[in-house]
């Protein structure tokens, strides 16, 4: 009932609820994007919209199109979103193998260079983050405000190892990114 008294975009024949300029999301964001709301970019491949939708930013290549909430790029291949770094990664190497991953080196979710690509195991591309949690008191992964110190705890296969209390914030995420190296390799990932 609520919803009768909402101002409708004001596109030919779109049922939307005005939220700007007039115009619905959809039509607002075309407008913005394009300079033109009724305006609507499709490529006829997934790989034609992939060569459009990339951007070179330093060693990086962007992808500017449609993102999720978690960063990740999407493109539409054979009617089904994908995300578009697994895309990349498919479209030179082939199909990813049943329960891997696709890990960027780089931490850059957008981003769908190949070469900044590789395949993990689940494990791997969990221990290969690019920073603290949300909320963190030292903002540097592992690294945690215990009884008046902090401290370095990592965690490996459901096991948690302990490296010591720390004075001094610094000195405590050296030791943090050595534990990481030491217990995950090249999949340590950044504090």
């Amino acid at each position: 009932m609520a919803d009768r008294n909402k101002k409708r975009c004001i596109v030919v024949n779109c049922e939307g609820v005005a939220i700007a300029r007039r115009w619905c999301n959809k039509h607002y964001r075309r407008w913005k994007k394009h300079g033109d709301p009724e305006k609507l970019v499709q490529f006829p491949t997934p790989e034609e919209a992939f060569q459009h939708r990339t951007k070179r930013v330093g060693d990086c290549l962007f992808w500017t199109g449609s993102k999720g909430n978690n960063g990740y790029g999407r493109i539409k291949v054979n009617g089904k979103l994908q995300e578009t770094h697994r895309f990349s990664w498919e479209r030179t190497n082939g199909p990813i193998p049943e329960d891997m991953f696709i890990d960027h080196i780089c931490h850059n979710p957008p981003c769908v260079n190949v070469e900044h690509l590789r395949l993990a195991t689940f494990a791997q591309n969990s221990s290969h983050l690019g920073g603290a949690k949300k909320g963190s008191k030292s903002g540097i992964r592992n690294v945690y405000w215990v009884r008046g110190k902090w401290r370095v705890r990592v965690k490996k296969n459901g096991k948690l190892y302990y490296f010591g209390y720390y004075d001094d914030l610094d000195e405590a995420a050296e030791v943090a990114q050595a534990a990481r190296e030491k217990l995950f390799g090249e999949f340590a990932g950044k504090g």
